[in-house]
């Protein structure tokens, strides 16, 4: 069930998640020596597991600090992002807005992308950041954008390539941390070239760029999602009785959830546990999401097999302190 899973997180997490999560072997759990964005985090991902499974890989990357209340559709349209990133395409999973939020950025979605087994894919015409209410509102009134949550589906190496190509320095310095990870210069690889990466999100390294250029799809699904942004959205999925309760040590966002979804197969994944950095005092089970989880999401497919199974099992009894990134 773990071979194929790998967490990035940082270094304050990478005790706990090892605690949390035994099952997965500790060369599999990457700590991230000081914070430097999502593109170092996921670029650091994919390049350790093109080195390690081949840069035909597809991996996912999911924040750690959300909810999701419907599993299938989440499972379906991440499938279907799989199915277009074998196609070549950088694929996001688009969020159907259930309002004109200025919280969050948006997708432009256009024409569909016509790739067999991916009814729903269709082409990202653009990002746009969180705008004003009445840009949101103009948004929505079209029916062609959704919510940006950050979550991308892509093969290992055609991330890496689009990193070479825009960012060059950042994507030799990943790669020479990715190529010493597994052997005993790590230390000394990670210590000289980590500092010196650039300080950027995958959204404006990756994304935009190569949107603009056509190659960036969405799948589109309404899955009852919450970035968990702050406490006050905590509070409104915790249960009253719960959030009676003492509360833990505050939340942190700093995982991603990476995960391999080559090959691809009919079984549904299932929640996980509570994820990173979280020590809610239980899990949501109160309307209006009474099957809202707190969980990421990964599956783990080995090559072996071809049934799609859960990278961990869920433990929703159980708080725990921290969740992070995932790649089978």
């Amino acid at each position: 069930m773990t071979a194929t899973t790998t967490v990035v997180t940082g270094v304050a997490h990478i005790a706990a998640v090892a605690d949390q999560l035994p099952q997965v072997p500790r060369e599999n759990l990457l700590a991230e020596p000081s914070p430097r964005d999502s593109m170092a985090a996921i670029g650091l991902a994919a390049a350790v597991i093109a080195h390690r499974h081949g840069r035909d890989a597809v991996v996912g990357s999911f924040a750690a600090d959300h909810t999701v209340a419907d599993r299938t559709a989440f499972a379906v349209a991440v499938r279907q992002a799989a199915l277009l990133a074998e196609q070549g395409w950088v694929v996001t999973i688009g969020i159907e807005a259930t309002g004109p939020s200025t919280a969050f950025g948006y997708i432009h979605a256009g024409d569909p992308t016509d790739v067999p087994g991916a009814p729903d894919g269709r082409r990202v015409l653009g990002f746009t950041e969180k705008p004003d209410a009445d840009t949101a509102a103009a948004y929505l009134a079209t029916g062609d954008y959704r919510w940006n949550a950050g979550m991308f589906v892509v093969r290992a190496g055609v991330l890496l390539d689009h990193l070479a190509e825009l960012r060059p320095q950042l994507a030799a310095g990943i790669e020479a941390i990715a190529a010493a990870w597994d052997v005993p210069e790590r230390e000394e690889v990670l210590a000289e070239r980590w500092p010196a990466l650039e300080k950027i999100a995958i959204d404006h390294a990756i994304a935009e760029p190569v949107a603009a250029a056509g190659g960036v799809a969405t799948v589109p699904v309404s899955m009852g999602w919450n970035d968990v942004g702050g406490f006050d959205a905590l509070t409104e999925l915790i249960a009253p009785a719960a959030r009676a309760r003492r509360p833990g040590p505050a939340c942190s966002t700093a995982s991603t959830v990476l995960m391999v979804l080559k090959p691809l197969t009919a079984q549904l994944p299932r929640p996980l546990g509570p994820m990173s950095g979280w020590s809610a005092p239980t899990v949501p089970s109160s309307p209006p999401r009474p099957d809202a989880r707190w969980c990421c999401w990964a599956c783990r497919v080995p090559s072996s097999s071809t049934r799609l199974t859960p990278s961990w099992s869920p433990r929703p009894s159980t708080p725990r302190a921290s969740r992070a990134s995932s790649t089978p």
